[in-house]
């Protein structure tokens, strides 16, 4: 073994002979014979690939189902209960779509053109004035801090550090974000 298996420990996932060992290993009628145990995880596997259905999903279902250890068979049927149980709940879904389409109409697209049209709190200002005027003020509060520490290739002191001297510039919304959240 090297040493790249060793710092790549892989999770594998459990084979349908742990599966069914964990699952069922105590039940009264746990197969005996070693042909009659491949017959169940056997089982498990096909039940699981031809439904779709993983093999923890028909294990949980058996175990909620039954204290005994199911059959082969047993394990069709319950991936072809859970099958339809999944089948039918993507129909209620396309249902429910279907309902909203006709109560609603087809959607509709909406145009993407950047930021543009009014504010939603009733000012009547362009997005385009309040983004130009909110960009000015972070520049200025910026500029005022640049001046005040004159940083160092980009080491500024801490948020709690720098809120006493932008509140001197006028900013008390930052300050108090910075003191109270930093």
């Amino acid at each position: 073994m090297s040493d790249w298996d060793d710092d790549e420990k892989k999770e594998e996932t459990p084979t349908p002979e742990d599966l069914c060992r964990q699952a069922f290993s105590r039940c009264s009628n746990w197969p005996e014979d070693r042909l009659g145990q491949q017959g169940l995880f056997h089982g498990l596997y096909q039940a699981s690939e031809r439904f779709s259905i993983s093999q923890e999903d028909l294990i949980a279902r058996c175990r909620e189902q039954s204290a005994f250890c199911p059959t082969d068979h047993d394990l069709m049927l319950i991936g072809a209960e859970l099958f339809k149980l999944r089948e039918d709940a993507k129909e209620a879904a396309r249902d429910r779509h279907a309902e909203w389409r006709a109560q609603y109409g087809p959607a509709q697209k909406v145009p993407v053109t950047g930021m543009s049209g009014k504010c939603l709190c009733g000012c009547g200002r362009d997005w385009s004035e309040i983004l130009a005027t909110a960009q000015d003020r972070q520049k200025k509060l910026w500029d005022g801090l640049r001046a005040h520490f004159q940083p160092v290739k980009g080491k500024w002191p801490s948020y709690r550090d720098m809120a006493p001297i932008a509140r001197k510039l006028g900013f008390e919304a930052e300050a108090h974000a910075w003191e109270t959240y930093a």
